[in-house]
């Protein structure tokens, strides 16, 4: 059983005003002396929402991994650590004057911590997923364009339960789960101030493989508690908190760290779910972290972004159980 909703939103994106407003003859270098020397370009990211195992620079042959081995890229890592990355291009490959040879990953353990970084002209460039987020940084320093931009078809935040928990193995209780949530809830107050839609399956309205047949699961906790209860699952010893087999129901809600529409999603889910006798324990986690409990398996669940494309075999391989990007066991 999964919950999620699609974002049709707008993700905003920004850039020093220096970076994209400068003449046609002027080097477009933005903010200090070091810059301009080594056209280098900042970007801040979050740790919470980039694994640098899976981050690809777009080039002109083509997008090209980061972390990819081998002898035909045309950068090198010069620097590493949890906090930077630092990317220098080979000074055999052809780039033009207007473009950066070297490329600055930052990344920052919050969004705030973003933000910060965005005023204070520490990074050229960064990504932002709160609309509010996005108008403090463009009110407080007029340096910056925010340029917004719509996520892709068949963007999702979704939970993911692993049903090799005992816990969750049983498709009553993940349904109880569904009915306990309430997801109109965190799109009106929580994504965007409604700016997104409850997903009926993985794929957009406009998507031609979209089934609006599909059966949704509207905020009913009376339902919820009547489904675990079937399942066996009751407040024996009165303490809110719903046993079975002396096992109370508790589980651990991995989130990515620092992401502010993650973290209040989770704590809307643990306060919807403690109502009915579930205790919901949100961690905050790199997004290295949670690519590594997803893979091994070692998680209870996870509340992730995921892009479905519009075929099959996107279905199959996340929902089949053979399925290489099924990690719900």
């Amino acid at each position: 059983m999964l919950w999620q909703f699609t974002n049709q939103s707008q993700v905003f994106g920004f850039l020093a005003a220096a970076f994209v407003c400068c003449s046609q003859n002027t080097p477009a270098w933005a903010q200090n002396d070091n810059h301009q020397a080594e056209r280098q370009i900042t970007i801040g990211d979050l740790s919470g929402r980039t694994d640098i195992r899976e981050l690809a620079i777009p080039t002109r042959v083509g997008r090209i991994a980061v972390a990819a081995s081998g002898n035909g890229k045309p950068f090198e890592i010069v620097n590493l650590t949890p906090q930077i990355l630092e990317l220098l291009y080979e000074s055999s490959f052809p780039l033009d004057r207007n473009n950066p040879n070297k490329i600055a990953y930052k990344f920052y353990e919050t969004e705030r911590a973003l933000i910060s970084a965005l005023i204070l002209e520490e990074v050229d460039f960064a990504v932002l997923e709160n609309e509010v987020s996005a108008s403090e940084v463009s009110q407080s320093n007029s340096h910056f364009l925010p340029y917004p931009f719509s996520t892709e078809p068949n963007a999702v935040k979704l939970i993911v339960y692993n049903q090799r928990n005992a816990i969750l193995r049983t498709t009553k209780v993940r349904v109880a789960l569904a009915y306990g949530i309430n997801h109109e809830h965190i799109v009106k107050k929580i994504i965007l101030g409604g700016k997104a839609d409850i997903a009926r399956g993985p794929f957009d309205e406009k998507s031609p493989l979209y089934n609006p047949g599909m059966e949704s699961y509207k905020f009913n906790p009376k339902i919820a508690i009547t489904l675990l209860s079937e399942a066996g699952w009751t407040d024996t010893d009165g303490d809110g908190i719903l046993d079975k087999g002396g096992a109370p129901f508790r589980i651990n809600l991995s989130y990515q760290k620092g992401l502010s529409i993650d973290e209040e999603i989770s704590r809307q889910v643990k306060i919807n779910l403690i109502k009915i006798g579930v205790d919901v324990i949100p961690r905050p986690l790199p997004k290295s972290r949670i690519n590594e409990q997803l893979a091994s398996g070692e998680f209870d669940a996870v509340l992730m972004d995921y892009t479905f494309e519009n075929n099959v075999e996107s279905l199959q391989a996340f929902f089949s159980m053979d399925g290489e990007k099924n990690c719900m066991g």
